[in-house]
């Protein structure tokens, strides 16, 4: 099987802690280039309308990180997850995805009935 580099380091998993329904959060997302060449990382595609990731395209030098940040704005209060998917010029690795999750405070969780 056919061994693919690592070329952009990232987070696997973002824990984004609590979250309140129509409030906004930003949280950066540090991309290391562990290439000898620059990669431009291109865009990104969101699992959800929720999200949405700024800083993009952004041309990051070998050894060398750089930040993006991910702004997020649920509109309700249950908890959320979803996905990041970047695309990058580099052939050996021309996507990589970062995972994203939270969970809404437990004071404002809405009271539901479980109806069968």
């Amino acid at each position: 099987s056919y061994f693919r580099p690592v070329v952009i380091e990232a987070p696997k998993a973002i824990d984004l802690g609590e979250l309140i329904a129509g409030e906004k959060k930003r949280v950066s997302i540090p991309l290391r280039n562990l290439s000898d060449k620059p990669v431009v990382t291109l865009g990104a595609r969101t699992s959800c309308k929720c999200s949405v990731v700024e800083g993009l395209p952004v041309t990051i030098n070998p050894n060398s990180s750089s930040d993006v940040m991910l702004q997020i704005s649920i509109s309700q209060n249950t908890g959320y997850n979803g996905s990041i998917m970047f695309y990058t010029d580099n052939s050996h690795s021309p996507t990589f995805e970062v995972r994203y999750f939270g969970k809404t405070p437990s004071v404002y969780k809405q009271q539901t009935t479980s109806e069968s």
